[in-house]
């Protein structure tokens, strides 16, 4: 070892991406709706937009256009399923004994999560953008779903978006992405 060198090459960029997921994660708990990140900080936590009062002759009933339904509870779901994994890499990772394959395969998955990340945020974004309300996109090894809520069937023309938003950040078959409608 020569005098000087506190770290690796391979060392700089094991944490370079530990750091990059830490980082993809955190941002995605800043923007996801359940979080109260950045887009919600400044909203009501008491009123939700699209509650509706319905009244009758007797009283006046309040119900609320709850989003916090199925997507709400796999994006949460999504982010505690990431952390578990994300740790259990970073244990390998710490190991002595590993091989140097062993550490490549590690760093590999870290990249890819981080990959996933990025690209699941991206497709949402986009999406919302597009005008869809809630999004969740799950990226696994070969495929891709993406959960809209909506009130009615899609239309081909928001088939066609939600596949283009996908296209534009995965290469994959258009066979392989998954569209679920969540009412």
């Amino acid at each position: 070892m020569k005098k000087g060198n506190f770290f690796t090459k391979k060392q700089f960029v094991v944490a370079a991406m530990v750091l990059a997921l830490g980082g993809a994660i955190w941002l995605n708990m800043q923007y996801s709706a359940s979080s109260g990140g950045f887009l919600n900080s400044s909203s009501n936590s008491t009123k939700n937009l699209g509650d509706t009062k319905y009244v009758s002759a007797d009283d006046a009933v309040e119900t609320s256009a709850k989003v916090d339904t199925y997507i709400e509870s796999a994006k949460k779901e999504r982010t505690e399923t990431r952390e578990k994994a994300t740790k259990l890499i970073e244990d390998t990772l710490k190991k002595t004994n590993l091989t140097e394959a062993e550490k490549n395969n590690a760093v590999k998955s870290l990249e890819q999560e981080a990959k996933n990340v990025l690209a699941e945020s991206n497709i949402e974004t986009t999406l919302k953008a597009k005008g869809f309300a809630d999004v969740l996109a799950l990226i696994s090894e070969n495929s891709v779903t993406v959960m809209v809520k909506t009130d009615d069937s899609l239309l081909s023309s928001q088939t066609l978006q939600i596949q283009d938003a996908v296209l534009a950040e995965k290469e994959i078959p258009l066979e392989k992405i998954k569209i679920v409608t969540v009412k």
